[in-house]
């Protein structure tokens, strides 16, 4: 008796999940399967899955952080190696203008200002690169 039971439950199962493909299921869209997953779920599992969002977030925020300003970290705390960096406030094309100077290249490399003054372009400073960078 158990036995048939069982076999029962079995086909059952078996044939609401695999149905033939001539007969139509119900269509959910992607939307309705995410409802009805949250409405299932119980609160304990949205704040934990809430919680696990925010610190993934907060470690991917860290990571671009650190790149962006890891140039003036360095200047700050003078680690890395010193290389012809460009000043802020000019644009791109001047900037490239800097890149593969030597030190003293880079310190007398000066433009043309807007009042006809020298303005400097360049600084030679730390920029965060190097052996320095890789073992700190």
């Amino acid at each position: 008796m158990c036995f048939r039971r069982i076999k029962i439950k079995l086909k059952n199962f078996l044939y609401f999940y695999f149905k033939p493909l001539n007969q139509s299921r119900p269509k959910m869209n992607i939307i309705q399967k995410y409802v009805q997953v949250f409405r299932q779920a119980n609160a304990y599992s949205l704040y934990i899955l809430f919680v696990m969002l925010v610190v993934y977030m907060l470690n991917q925020l860290d990571r671009y952080a650190l790149s962006i300003t890891s140039v003036e970290t360095a200047q700050s705390l003078q680690y890395g190696d010193k290389s012809c960096l460009s000043l802020p406030g000019y644009p791109k094309e001047m900037s490239n203008l800097c890149k593969n100077l030597t030190q003293s290249a880079c310190e007398q490399f000066v433009i043309n200002g807007t009042n006809g003054t020298l303005e400097h372009l360049c600084k030679y400073d730390f920029n965060g690169q190097g052996i320095e960078y890789q073992v700190e």
